[in-house]
């Protein structure tokens, strides 16, 4: 099971959210790079605690996560847009919150 004990009622509409986005990432023929270190996808290193994959297949995501209790912030190389909010301009600046998770597509 996914839920925690004792059960939470958010946690499935919760994973189908998090399995929906992620979906795109893993069609057939992507390739994946986890746990990026030193990288041009990024305009500077990486803060600690901070880990980043890239999954290439049509288009090129990333996955930002920060494991700091601190919020922290990325900037990539390229604009990237949030997969969780189509309507966003594109950046490359991205704040992140302790302890989450961004998934980011790089804008054309």
């Amino acid at each position: 099971g996914w839920d925690p004990i004792p059960p939470n009622p958010e946690m499935r509409p919760a994973h189908a959210r998090w399995l929906k986005q992620y979906l795109p990432l893993v069609e057939e023929g992507t390739w994946a790079h986890l746990e990026i270190g030193d990288s041009n996808l990024f305009a500077k290193p990486l803060p600690k605690d901070c880990v980043a994959s890239a999954f290439a297949n049509r288009d090129l995501y990333i996955v930002l996560a920060n494991y700091s209790p601190s919020p922290q912030q990325i900037e990539t190389a390229d604009t990237y847009v949030p997969t969780d909010d189509s309507t966003a301009a594109p950046a490359k600046l991205w704040q992140l919150p302790k302890r989450s998770l961004r998934i980011l597509k790089r804008s054309v």
